[in-house]
């Protein structure tokens, strides 16, 4: 006790320095996802999103859907490049593939369903950090009508909700 007062008592100028407002960076890589079940039959949906920062208004994402239905499974897997245009607008462009595997081949008269490719398009807009809305055009490169869930070309208005 005694050292630590004679340290104290010792010590004849402090100095300090001015603290910098820095706002703290962002991480350049993030992940979110999320999946949920219908409570009245078994299907199953999940979906996920990898963001990677590669400068201050440019992202690279990958983004994956799993579908799981009582017939067939449906996985999509997208690559899709974002650029700000302002701060809250960006646009987006990429390709998406998207695989449907039939799950009760035997049973069902259901002939296999090819590997579909589509290229995105689209705008975004930010409304805050906790909504953000995107209108999106896909482009089908190889348009079949045995999917069960494709169309030729789709234009779609689609809003995420973050929590």
């Amino acid at each position: 006790m005694i050292i630590l007062f004679l340290a104290f008592i010792g010590i004849d100028r402090i100095e300090a320095q001015e603290q910098e407002n820095i706002a703290p960076k962002e991480p350049r890589l993030t992940t979110s996802g999320v999946s949920y079940m219908e409570p009245t039959n078994p299907e199953k949906h999940s979906k996920f999103v990898i963001n990677y920062r590669v400068s201050s208004n440019l992202f690279l994402e990958v983004r994956g859907q799993y579908d799981v239905y009582p017939i067939v499974n449906v996985f999509k897997s997208a690559l899709i490049a974002k650029r700000y245009i302002s701060n809250n607008t960006y646009l987006f462009s990429g390709g998406e593939i998207e695989w449907t595997r039939v799950v009760y081949k035997d049973l069902l008269p259901i002939p296999n369903i090819p590997t579909q490719y589509r290229s995105i398009n689209g705008i975004g807009y930010d409304v805050n950090s906790y909504f953000t809305m995107e209108v999106q055009k896909d482009f089908y490169i190889n348009a079949t009508n045995l999917s069960p869930f494709s169309n030729p070309d789709a234009f779609s208005i689609k809003g995420t909700l973050k929590f």
